[in-house]
Protein backbone atom coordinates (compact mmCIF):
# COMPACT_ATOMS: atom_id res chain seq x y z
CA UNK A 1 0.00 0.00 0.00
CA UNK A 2 1.34 3.00 -0.97
CA UNK A 3 1.67 6.07 1.68
CA UNK A 4 0.96 9.76 1.09
CA UNK A 5 4.05 11.48 1.00
CA UNK A 6 2.98 14.86 2.08
CA UNK A 7 2.19 13.46 5.63
CA UNK A 8 5.76 12.22 5.58
CA UNK A 9 7.14 15.32 4.75
CA UNK A 10 5.10 16.83 6.78
CA UNK A 11 6.25 14.90 9.83
CA UNK A 12 9.78 15.43 9.05
CA UNK A 13 9.46 19.69 9.49
CA UNK A 14 10.28 21.32 12.20
CA UNK A 15 7.90 23.84 14.42
CA UNK A 16 10.28 26.52 12.72
CA UNK A 17 9.88 25.29 9.32
CA UNK A 18 6.05 25.24 9.29
CA UNK A 19 5.84 28.76 11.69
CA UNK A 20 8.16 29.62 8.74
CA UNK A 21 5.12 28.80 5.73
CA UNK A 22 2.55 30.69 8.08
CA UNK A 23 4.67 33.72 8.36
CA UNK A 24 5.24 33.90 4.68
CA UNK A 25 1.60 33.55 3.51
CA UNK A 26 0.68 36.11 6.04
CA UNK A 27 3.36 38.19 4.46
CA UNK A 28 2.12 37.81 1.25
CA UNK A 29 -1.97 38.41 2.18
CA UNK A 30 -0.40 41.70 3.94
CA UNK A 31 1.23 42.34 1.12
CA UNK A 32 -1.91 41.63 -1.43
CA UNK A 33 -4.19 43.91 1.08
CA UNK A 34 -1.71 46.84 0.92
CA UNK A 35 -1.63 46.78 -2.74
CA UNK A 36 -5.34 46.42 -3.02
CA UNK A 37 -6.78 48.93 -0.57
CA UNK A 38 -5.87 51.91 -2.31
CA UNK A 39 -7.48 50.73 -5.48
CA UNK A 40 -10.41 50.21 -3.73
CA UNK A 41 -10.58 53.32 -2.41
CA UNK A 42 -10.18 55.39 -5.24
CA UNK A 43 -13.10 53.08 -6.76
CA UNK A 44 -15.16 53.66 -3.86
CA UNK A 45 -14.06 57.72 -4.70
CA UNK A 46 -14.99 57.55 -7.97
CA UNK A 47 -18.45 56.01 -7.68
CA UNK A 48 -19.12 58.04 -4.39
CA UNK A 49 -18.78 61.14 -7.48
CA UNK A 50 -20.59 59.63 -9.97
CA UNK A 51 -23.44 59.35 -7.07
CA UNK A 52 -23.20 63.32 -6.28
CA UNK A 53 -23.13 64.13 -9.97
CA UNK A 54 -26.19 61.67 -10.93
CA UNK A 55 -27.71 63.47 -7.65
CA UNK A 56 -27.25 67.08 -8.68
CA UNK A 57 -28.65 65.84 -12.15
CA UNK A 58 -31.70 64.24 -10.62
CA UNK A 59 -32.22 67.47 -8.05
CA UNK A 60 -31.66 69.80 -11.62
CA UNK A 61 -34.29 67.92 -13.53
CA UNK A 62 -36.90 68.07 -10.91
CA UNK A 63 -36.17 71.71 -10.30
CA UNK A 64 -37.22 71.97 -14.07
CA UNK A 65 -40.02 69.82 -13.46
CA UNK A 66 -41.77 71.81 -10.46
CA UNK A 67 -41.45 75.22 -12.45
CA UNK A 68 -43.07 74.18 -15.78
CA UNK A 69 -45.78 72.30 -13.73
CA UNK A 70 -45.82 75.53 -11.76
CA UNK A 71 -46.24 77.65 -15.34
CA UNK A 72 -49.07 75.08 -16.78
CA UNK A 73 -50.76 75.40 -13.33
CA UNK A 74 -50.47 79.43 -14.10
CA UNK A 75 -51.72 78.67 -17.66
CA UNK A 76 -54.62 76.36 -16.79
CA UNK A 77 -55.48 78.65 -14.00
CA UNK A 78 -55.42 82.05 -16.77
CA UNK A 79 -57.81 79.63 -19.24
CA UNK A 80 -59.99 78.81 -16.58
CA UNK A 81 -60.59 82.90 -15.74
CA UNK A 82 -60.92 83.87 -19.54
CA UNK A 83 -63.30 80.79 -20.24
CA UNK A 84 -65.28 82.00 -17.31
CA UNK A 85 -65.44 85.48 -18.47
CA UNK A 86 -66.24 84.30 -21.64
CA UNK A 87 -69.16 82.05 -20.52
CA UNK A 88 -70.73 84.91 -18.49
CA UNK A 89 -70.78 86.71 -21.69
CA UNK A 90 -72.29 84.53 -23.20
CA UNK A 91 -74.93 83.93 -20.33
CA UNK A 92 -75.79 87.92 -20.46
CA UNK A 93 -76.08 87.24 -24.33
CA UNK A 94 -78.61 84.63 -23.91
CA UNK A 95 -80.25 86.50 -20.81
CA UNK A 96 -80.80 89.13 -23.68
CA UNK A 97 -82.09 87.14 -26.10
CA UNK A 98 -84.73 85.17 -23.94
CA UNK A 99 -86.29 88.88 -22.80
CA UNK A 100 -86.36 89.98 -26.42
CA UNK A 101 -88.13 86.89 -27.01
CA UNK A 102 -90.63 87.25 -24.11
CA UNK A 103 -91.42 90.95 -25.13
CA UNK A 104 -92.13 90.03 -28.72
CA UNK A 105 -95.04 87.61 -27.45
Amino acid sequence: MSENPDIEFNKNLTLGQRMADCILLNLVLSTLAAIQAPVIMMSQNRQEERDRQRAMYDYKVNLKAELEIRQLHQNVVHLRSKQWERLVEIQAIQMELIHELRGRK
